[in-house]
């Protein structure tokens, strides 16, 4: 999850053209850091994008709370806050899709080896009966 985390900052700060990683509160820092912190806190609790971001949750807590706000408000802030969710989508969407896809396999595989224990107990109890 860390690689894609850093992958989806990396690549954000690319198309916005800013370092969202700078501990600067100009404008045009923080604007799209908070777009990307509320995209990334939809798809991964808020502690782990504050984390990523070497911030307190706090931050992120707060620029939640603004989102909706922002949106409307903020100039510029809807195209950066709907470029860092079409690449949270892209990137840890699909990543916590596939961990729950895992999760299912396991748990089809675990199934199965249950299944095949009950087929075999079965198997050996109608043996004996037939020996008796």
């Amino acid at each position: 999850m860390k690689s894609r985390v850093k992958k989806v900052m990396d690549e954000y700060s690319k198309a916005v053209h800013v370092d969202i990683r700078k501990k600067r509160r100009q404008v045009y820092v923080v604007q799209p850091r908070a777009a990307l912190m509320v995209a990334m806190s939809k798809e991964m609790p808020v502690v782990e994008v504050a984390r990523a971001f070497d911030m307190n949750h706090a931050t992120v807590l707060h620029h939640k709370r603004k989102h909706l706000g922002n949106l409307d408000h903020w100039v510029g802030y809807k195209d950066k806050y709907e470029i860092a969710r079409a690449m949270c989508d892209a990137w840890l969407r699909r990543e916590r899709i596939e961990r729950a896809i895992n999760r299912v396999n396991n748990k089809i595989e675990s199934l199965q080896d249950v299944a095949k224990k009950l087929n075999q107990r079965l198997n050996n109890e109608q043996l004996q009966i037939q020996d008796d």
